[in-house]
C-alpha cells in the first residue's frame, strides 16, 4: 500500500472522529437538565382527569417536579398548567378521539349509576330546612303537589301533613292523650320572596280536657274547656325571604277558652350553615302576660336524612322548658 493512502485514510478516519466528538458536545450543550431544577420537557400525550372530573386531553409541554406543575397543550383550550394536588389521574397516550370519549363517557356513566343508586338508598340527603314551619307555627311556603311529611313533637304531637296541589296542604294530628285534629293551609307567591297563606285547623278531644297542657298553657293549639267540646283555631299569615331565610308574621284566633283574644306571632329561620339553621319563634296577646318566646336550632342530620329541632321557651309562668322535634320526608 501506498504511503498517500495509508495517511489519507488517517485522515479520514481523525476527521470522522472529530466530527462525532463535536456533535456530541453540540447535542450536550443544548439538551436540558434534569437535575439543575427537576424540570422535564417531554414529547407525550396523557389524558388528564381533575379531581372536580373534568377531563382535559393533550400533549405534554412541561412536568416540574420542583413545582408539582404539569403544563398540557390540550386540542381545543390551548396551553393550560395544572397543579399536582388538582390531578385526580392520568392515562398515558396518544389516545384517539373515540376512545377518549368511551373513557370519559364509561367514567360519567358509572358515576351516574353510583350516584342513582345512592341517592335510592338516601333520598333525602340533600339538605331541607322544611320551610313550611318553624317549631310550631306555619310560614306561608307550601308542600309541592304530592309531597308529604311527619312531624313529631315531644313524642306526644304526630302530624302528617300533605300537598293536595301545589297551593293547598292538608294534614292531620294526634296528640296524646288530647285528641284528634284535621288542618288546611292554602298559600299563594306573590314574588319570589313574599309569600301569603291562611288556613285552620280543629281538634276533637278524646275526653273533656282544660286548657292547659302538662302544667302549662298550650299557645299553639289549646283546647277548649267545655264539656268533649271542639277547639278551632284559624290563622293567616306573610312570609319574606326564600325557604332558606325567612321571616314570618301570624295573626291568630280561636275559640279557647282565655284565649279568645288575637294572637299575633312573629318566627324567622336563618342559616348558619350549609345543614344548620337559626329559629326564632314568639307570641303575643293584646292582655297581659300574654307573651310566650323560643329561640333554637334545626339540624339536618345526613345520616338519618331529616331535620331535628331543639328549642329553649319561654313561658309566661316566668320559668323556660325544652322543646325536641322532627319533621321526617315521606315522599319529596
Amino acid at each position: 500500500m501506498k504511503t498517500s493512502h495509508i495517511v489519507i485514510g488517517a485522515f479520514m478516519l481523525w476527521s470522522a472522529g472529530l466530527a462525532n466528538i463535536c456533535l456530541a458536545q453540540a447535542f450536550a450543550m443544548g439538551a436540558p437538565s434534569a437535575s439543575a431544577d427537576s424540570t422535564q420537557t417531554q414529547t407525550d400525550f396523557l389524558l388528564v382527569q381533575l379531581k372536580n372530573g373534568a377531563w382535559f386531553y393533550g400533549q405534554v409541554v412541561e412536568w416540574n417536579k420542583k413545582d408539582q406543575t404539569l403544563t398540557l397543550d390540550t386540542d381545543s383550550l390551548g396551553t393550560i398548567l395544572f397543579r399536582r394536588k388538582h390531578i385526580s389521574r392520568t392515562i398515558p397516550g396518544p389516545i384517539t378521539a373515540r376512545e377518549r370519549l368511551e373513557i370519559t363517557g364509561n367514567e360519567r356513566a358509572n358515576r351516574n349509576q353510583f350516584l342513582s343508586r345512592r341517592m335510592w338508598r338516601n333520598p333525602f340527603e340533600a339538605p331541607n330546612p322544611h320551610a313550611g314551619r318553624y317549631f310550631f307555627a306555619p310560614s306561608a311556603f307550601q308542600l309541592k303537589k304530592g309531597e308529604a311529611n311527619y312531624h313529631n313533637s315531644f313524642l306526644l304531637s304526630n302530624e302528617m301533613g300533605t300537598g293536595f296541589t301545589d297551593d293547598l296542604t292538608v294534614g292531620t294530628n294526634i296528640i296524646f292523650d288530647l285528641g284528634f285534629g284535621l288542618a288546611a293551609k292554602f298559600g299563594r307567591a306573590l314574588t319570589s320572596n313574599v309569600h301569603i297563606s291562611a288556613g285552620g285547623a280543629v281538634l276533637f278531644p278524646f275526653r273533656s280536657q282544660p286548657a292547659y297542657v302538662a302544667g302549662f298553657v298550650n299557645p299553639i293549639f289549646p283546647v277548649n274547656d267545655g264539656e268533649n267540646s271542639t277547639a278551632a283555631l284559624v290563622f293567616a299569615n306573610v312570609t319574606w325571604g326564600t325557604e332558606k331565610r325567612n321571616i314570618t308574621f301570624n295573626w291568630w284566633a280561636s275559640n279557647a277558652s282565655g284565649f279568645d283574644t288575637n294572637v299575633f306571632n312573629i318566627s324567622a329561620l336563618l342559616p348558619i350553615n350549609e345543614q344548620t339553621w337559626l329559629i326564632t319563634e314568639n307570641y303575643f296577646q293584646d292582655k297581659p302576660g300574654g307573651m310566650v318566646g323560643s329561640i333554637g336550632i334545626r339540624r339536618f342530620i345526613k345520616r338519618w336524612g331529616f331535620p331535628l329541632d331543639y328549642a329553649f321557651v319561654a313561658l309566661p309562668e316566668g320559668y323556660a322548658t325544652a322543646f325536641v322535634g322532627a319533621t321526617i320526608p315521606i315522599n319529596h
